[in-house]
């Protein structure tokens, strides 16, 4: 039977795996009631974030109440009154968020808390109503501007006919109608005092009182103002100045007290201070009991996670022991099987790798190891095979036949072209050796030849010299006589 590396290796990982999955199983449940602890976390993180939101809605509509009633502008007012129904519907869409995705008992909770604040909702919106109304801005804004005018233009008339007066002569007339002249604008500055005193009332008695003080001094004002104008006119001076704007005083003083008898701020922020505060506060409570049911069914759930994250832990360390024992003893066992093997096979490689072919190992085992014996045994079969044909060749025989084992084969396909370039080279200096013999032979005949030529050559030069010499001397004969005839 054929007992590999590979089958040894698959026996240990084999009993590893069965302890693991053994042991994993158990781990398996207690991480499945750990991972649905951890779910059960992750949805009340989930509920306690609505629950945060919802009660920052719940804050956000009564900051917005606020400003509306301290508005100073319908714009101001109508803006805040849009936030505070905007954080309204946002509030009401998370409670029903919420309420889908509690339990049983947080439903009852967010039903108990969901009365309270309709119940604060319901009385937000009637104080938006009266806080829409914008009395004592409204009116402030029509006294400022319309009955400021008015009373200025009073004063004015008042005073021009008081300068008139003043410059006549003096009697006892024109001081009794100085006098009702000054009293009128006396009772006219009182009574602008008392209207600006309702608009800083901060009760609906307070702005009951003061509207009854402004109209009694109003009256008071006419009634100080006819008289003088009875003294004025019998003076033969026009008081249709003063009797119009005291009516336009009169008409616009009505008007801003009629707007802020109203009471809208007042009567929103009444509300506001007493029964949607209460409201508002046992609405929150409400939440805030969620909340902390929320927080503590977190704090079990934790607990049990703690718990069951603490035995998986125990579960994981014994598997990982157990496995590395396993693991550990069957590397040993294996190490030691592959080691002799691979001893035996280092020492015949280092044999070969000096040069010594002469050895051998004995196969003992049937797997890999056993293979690479084998195989490390043909190598030196091969080697030694090889190295005889070399040790023919360096003989100097050329006729050995070298043979390559394969086509990959790169030391015999080497001796197989060493051979064939050897035989090349052997073939090649014959021929050479022939040509160099017919060479030299041709090569002594052309020095002969070469050396009669250059005999021939002698004589030739010597006949021409004497020749020359022959013909100087003619020269110098011929010379000498035509200068002797001239003489």
């Amino acid at each position: 039977m054929r007992f590999t590396v590979k089958a040894k290796l698959a026996s240990a990982f084999g009993a590893v795996i069965i302890l693991s999955t053994i042991i994993g199983v158990i781990a398996y449940t207690k991480l499945t009631a750990l991972d649905a602890s951890q779910q059960g976390l992750v949805l009340q993180a989930g509920r306690m974030k609505l629950a945060a939101r919802l009660m920052d809605e719940v804050q956000g509509q009564q900051r917005a109440q606020t400003r509306m009633i301290l508005a100073t502008s319908d714009k101001e007012t109508a803006d805040n009154l849009r936030v505070m129904i905007e954080r309204q519907d946002a509030g009401l869409k998370i409670k029903d968020e919420l309420y889908g995705v509690a339990t049983e008992q947080g439903k009852r909770l967010i039903e108990q808390a969901t009365v309270k604040y309709q119940r604060m909702n319901e009385l937000f919106a009637q104080a938006g109503k009266f806080a829409l109304l914008n009395s004592n801005n409204r009116a402030a804004e029509i006294w400022n501007s319309d009955g400021m005018q008015n009373l200025s233009e009073f004063n004015s008339a008042v005073d021009v006919i008081f300068a008139d007066i003043g410059n006549a002569p003096a009697t006892i007339e024109n001081t009794r109608a100085l006098l009702a002249l000054q009293t009128a604008k006396l009772e006219a500055a009182r009574f602008s005092r008392s209207v600006t005193a309702t608009f800083a009332a901060s009760t609906m008695e307070e702005l009951e009182a003061g509207f009854k003080a402004a109209a009694a001094q109003l009256e008071k004002l006419k009634a100080s103002t006819a008289p003088a104008s009875v003294q004025v006119t019998a003076m033969g001076l026009p008081v249709n100045n003063i009797n119009i704007s005291l009516e336009r005083l009169s008409k616009t003083a009505e008007k801003a007290l009629t707007t802020v008898r109203e009471g809208g701020s007042l009567k929103a922020l009444a509300i506001v201070n007493g029964e949607a505060r209460k409201a508002f506060n046992e609405a929150l409570a409400g939440f805030e009991e969620y909340i902390k049911f929320s927080n503590g069914r977190m704090n079990e759930l934790a607990a049990a996670g703690t718990e069951e994250a603490a035995f998986a832990k125990i579960l994981l360390i014994s598997i990982i022991i157990a496995s590395l024992l396993i693991a550990v003893g069957s590397a040993l066992w294996i190490a030691l099987n592959i080691s002799r093997g691979l001893g035996r096979a280092v020492d015949l490689a280092n044999a070969v790798a000096i040069g010594d072919l002469s050895q051998k190992i004995d196969v003992s085992s049937n797997d890999e190891i056993g293979d690479l014996v084998k195989s490390l045994n043909g190598m030196t079969v091969n080697l030694n095979a090889t190295a005889k044909i070399a040790d023919s060749i360096a003989g100097g025989d050329l006729t050995i036949d070298a043979k390559p084992l394969s086509d990959k084969d790169t030391l015999g396909l080497a001796l197989e072209r060493m051979v064939q370039k050897l035989r090349a080279v052997v073939s090649d200096t014959l021929i050479a050796s022939q040509n160099m013999s017919a060479g030299s032979q041709e090569l002594s005949a052309s020095a002969e030849q070469l050396s009669q030529g250059a005999t021939e050559q002698a004589s030739a030069s010597e006949e021409a010299s004497a020749s020359m010499e022959e013909m100087a001397a003619n020269v110098k004969q011929n010379a000498e006589n035509a200068s002797q005839t001239e003489k």
